[in-house]
């Protein structure tokens, strides 16, 4: 009797096996909903990044001069004569994608190194900058609301190269990975020639 009683404890119970399968059965529909939800939210990424530029500003579009304003609220004109090119990064305070962003636009400043070309920072929500943009120039304001063709700009961060005639000869919509790191110093390159 007690050898038969060992040979059923050395078997698993009902209720565990029953157990250990549901486990099972969870752990791979948690598998497969995990893979599932990474493949929606990298397509998710593609088509919003493909509708910002489609919906952003088009290459070759006259811009007009800018009016941001400088950390002490003062009104500051930013054209584009002057310069060769002008790089203009906009980013907004609790951005994620803006502060994933800013060592490519600070590496590809220095590595285009085009003294001849001003950049300019500015922040959209109308705060002062709290990111840390060390390495580049004093970060700006847009007043709110965005007017003129600033309205236009489907998401930040933004990054535009407008040459000296104030037209647009490149525009990034999001973070900035590496091939458009390396796009933007190209293009940095060519302003002028």
């Amino acid at each position: 009797m007690l050898r038969r009683m060992q040979e059923k404890s050395s078997l698993p119970s009902r209720g565990a096996l029953v157990f250990a399968l549901l486990t099972a059965l969870l752990t791979i529909a948690l598998f497969v909903e995990v893979r599932e939800n990474r493949s929606l939210r990298a397509t998710l990424v593609r088509v919003t990044e493909a509708q910002a530029r489609e919906r952003g500003l088009e290459e070759g579009r006259a811009l007009a001069p800018l009016q941001l304003l400088d950390p002490s609220g003062v009104l500051v004109a930013v054209g584009f004569n002057g310069f060769v090119g002008t790089v203009l990064l906009f980013h907004s305070a609790g951005c994620g994608a803006c502060a994933a962003t800013v060592p490519h636009w600070r590496s590809a400043l220095l590595e285009a190194a085009r003294p001849d070309v001003h950049v300019v920072v500015a922040q959209t929500d109308g705060e002062s900058a709290r990111m840390n943009l060390e390495g580049l120039p004093t970060s700006l304001a847009v007043p709110l609301p965005p007017a003129g063709w600033l309205a236009a700009l489907p998401a930040v961060p933004a990054t535009l190269v407008v040459d000296a005639n104030g037209l647009l000869v490149r525009a990034w919509y999001g973070e900035l990975d590496e091939d458009a790191r390396r796009a933007l110093v190209e293009t940095l390159a060519l302003l002028g020639s």
